[in-house]
């Protein structure tokens, strides 16, 4: 069986999706061979039937350490963000679906995956980071110098805060927060639809909540001049999520928001209560 090593899907001028693809070792199929170290570009019902009918195994291995984490997943994802909208959330209506849990939402609800990019609260002696490392996850994605939090954790390359997805965790990715980290692994591991819980891109000034669960004094810090919380960042943050919406509509992507209060404005908004019925 070949293994592609790399994949990268565009459209051309007519709108039609290909994929430019590298095999490993030398393979043959319907007396077409492909030669390792060549790019190939297949157009996207012949590059189907090469995943469907299990010609290829449609990992990336460029980055050994890495692990074959690319399209290894299929149907909807649910990614729980911190917003305080979560706040009194019955998480068990989430029931068996594939979650992606965000930093300490984890200790809410069953996630399959867990982003941590904001690695750092977990290395706190308060006692986060030892229950975190209780909890099994399929795999825990965090930024570099994250890899100590957990046993599954996997270090991805962080390209810096250029409000760009990637197309393959094997290349990194540019996230600003840990929600824009969590949405473009949901695609990169093939979930499609996305639906996205407490991504408000706001705080609770009034009630005082960063996240709806209790940060203590962190969070309360994170309202204030001593943290450098300031609302034009946040602005800030709403503003590249809301601008990425675009390159996940090229991919095909389809997101939904399910807070119909969430600051961000391009993606469709759904009711949970209508999702979760």
């Amino acid at each position: 069986m070949a293994l592609i090593q790399r994949c990268r899907s565009s459209k051309s001028g007519t709108g039609r999706k290909y994929y430019d693809v590298t095999f490993n070792n030398r393979c043959s199929r319907g007396g077409v061979e492909f030669w390792p170290r060549t790019i190939y570009r297949l157009h996207e019902d012949a590059f189907l039937a090469l995943r469907d009918f299990g010609f290829v195994d449609l990992f990336y291995q460029v980055n050994p350490t890495l692990g074959p984490w690319d399209w290894v997943e299929r149907g909807a994802a649910y990614i729980v963000g911190g917003g305080p909208s979560l706040t009194g959330f019955d998480f068990r209506k989430l029931g068996d679906r594939n979650v992606i849990a965000c930093n300490r939402a984890h200790e809410f609800v069953a996630a399959r995956y867990l982003v941590v990019w904001d690695y750092e609260i977990f290395l706190r002696p308060d006692g986060h980071g030892e229950k975190l490392k209780t909890k099994d996850f399929k795999a825990v994605f965090t930024k570099p110098g994250g890899g100590a939090i957990h046993p599954k954790a996997i270090e991805l390359e962080w390209l810096g805060k250029k409000g760009r997805i990637s197309d393959s965790l094997a290349d990194g990715i540019h996230p600003v927060n840990s929600g824009m980290a969590a949405l473009n692994i949901a695609y990169c591991l093939g979930y499609n639809p996305i639906f996205l819980l407490g991504f408000d891109c706001r705080v609770d000034v009034e009630g005082c909540r960063a996240h709806f669960y209790d940060d203590g004094p962190w969070g309360k810090a994170i309202l204030t001049s001593e943290f450098g919380y300031r609302p034009e960042k946040m602005e800030h943050w709403r503003v590249i999520m809301d601008r990425q919406k675009r390159q996940y509509d090229f991919r095909e992507v389809r997101i939904y928001n399910l807070n119909l209060e969430s600051a961000l404005t391009a993606y469709p908004k759904l009711d949970w209560r209508e999702i979760f019925k």
